[in-house]
């Protein structure tokens, strides 16, 4: 490889790495706007999807959600018992 592709990419990764970093800050958070969520989730099932739980802990703990409303959908397997 070439010096300069080397220089370009030595400046290119550090700067998407901030851009990865800062994406999740949004504009709307330095007013104190929430964004409002509704979750829609198979939590009646853990057994089958147990990484439901985490989701729904994240959700409450995380500040810039406001939580409108929980769906709890039962999906095909109560049919099938």
């Amino acid at each position: 490889m070439s010096r300069s592709f080397n220089a370009i990419r030595s400046c290119i990764v550090p700067v998407v790495l901030v851009l990865c970093l800062t994406a999740g800050t949004y504009p709307a958070l330095a007013g104190g706007k929430k964004i409002p969520i509704i979750h829609s989730t198979d939590l009646f099932h853990p057994h089958d999807d147990p990484d439901d739980h985490y989701d729904l802990a994240t959700l409450f703990a995380l500040d810039e959600f406001d939580i409108k409303g929980i769906v709890l959908d039962s999906g095909r397997q109560p049919d099938a018992q």
